[in-house]
């Protein structure tokens, strides 16, 4: 399959197995273009699934990346972002990680690794493994897995599902818990 030629469309209506054909052909991000924000969307066949796992009040809009060394051992750290919802508009910038480029837990080639476990919240204490590649310039493949199912947001033990992101679609926005990473 031809990389270059997967549109955005294409790959979100990808299944678990087109989509983790897609995932090996691809390779790790440069961690320089992984600087901002990007937009974020599950594959379709996880869509509902991740939706009954979400809050009401906020909707996930992608991931927010940083490549400075604030962890020692890591490149880079980052966020999830949400969009709320009224009474408050805006995003919401939370459930922290820090990455590398390391080996990927799919299959062992590298991938960009977002750790969540070094963070008191939800997605540490379920030791959510997020990976990325590249698909082509300005579109990613994302790969995330727990160690045990946590219906509906992951299946099966282990096992990835997958999520897309385009981008950057904007400028790191920051968060008060990197100044705090940045003093340890």
């Amino acid at each position: 399959m031809d990389l270059n030629q997967i549109t955005f469309e294409q790959l979100i209506a990808m299944d678990r197995e087109q989509a983790l054909e897609v995932f090996k052909q691809c390779e790790a991000p440069d961690p320089q273009e992984m600087r901002g924000e990007f937009k974020g969307l599950v594959m379709d066949y996880m869509r509902q699934n991740f939706l009954d796992y979400s809050d009401d009040n906020k909707k996930w809009f992608g991931k927010g990346y940083l490549p400075e060394t604030l962890v020692e051992g890591w490149q880079g750290c980052g966020c999830n972002i949400y969009e709320t919802k009224p009474p408050i508009y805006g995003a919401t910038r939370c459930l922290a990680f820090v990455w590398d480029i390391r080996n990927s837990g799919v299959d062992g080639k590298p991938a960009l690794i977002m750790d969540y476990t070094l963070f008191d919240h939800v997605s540490g204490k379920m030791k959510l493994i997020d990976e990325v590649r590249k698909v082509k310039d300005g579109l990613y493949i994302g790969a995330y897995y727990t160690p045990k199912a946590t219906y509906p947001f992951t299946l099966e033990d282990g096992v990835a599902e997958f999520f897309t992101l385009r981008g950057p679609v904007r400028d790191w926005v920051g968060y008060t818990w990197v100044e705090k990473l940045a003093e340890k």
